[in-house]
């Protein structure tokens, strides 16, 4: 993925540090990392294969923040709960579907269509009229 490149840009001075708290990796990746990666992903129409690359980075992104290797998970049967749990995150599928729901909810709460009754010689008959973007 390349908008996982967010996250590389600043894993050394920032995700890796150990100078640096928890709380702040958390919001940091959320306000950050996240708002890239997710960009536009109102309107996705994800597949399984595509949500289980989002979940492979988002562990990935978890294992670098809490300084964990796959040989570490592994050894000692660290899962991405509990490493979201550490961090004070929540899964890689809640953030797709927060912002799809949040999209989904903006538009049911658009203006209707206005109830203007026209006469046959306003309508437009040749296209197709989006009253919602004035075109």
């Amino acid at each position: 993925m390349v908008r996982g490149r967010a996250f590389g840009a600043l894993r050394r001075c920032l995700f890796a540090s150990s100078s640096v708290s928890p709380a702040a990796k958390a919001a940091a990746y959320e306000g950050v990392v996240l708002a890239i990666l997710l960009y536009g992903s109102e309107s996705w129409c994800l597949t399984e294969v595509l949500l289980q690359q989002l979940r492979a980075l988002h562990g990935r992104c978890l294992r670098s923040m809490c300084r964990v290797t796959r040989a570490h998970t592994w050894r000692l049967r660290i899962t991405s709960d509990e490493l979201m749990c550490r961090l004070g995150l929540d899964a890689a599928d809640f953030y797709v579907a927060r912002r799809q729901l949040g999209w989904l909810g903006h538009e049911l709460l658009a203006p209707s269509p206005p109830a203007i009754p026209l006469s046959d010689s306003h309508l437009c008959t040749s296209c197709e009229h989006n009253w919602r973007y004035g075109w």
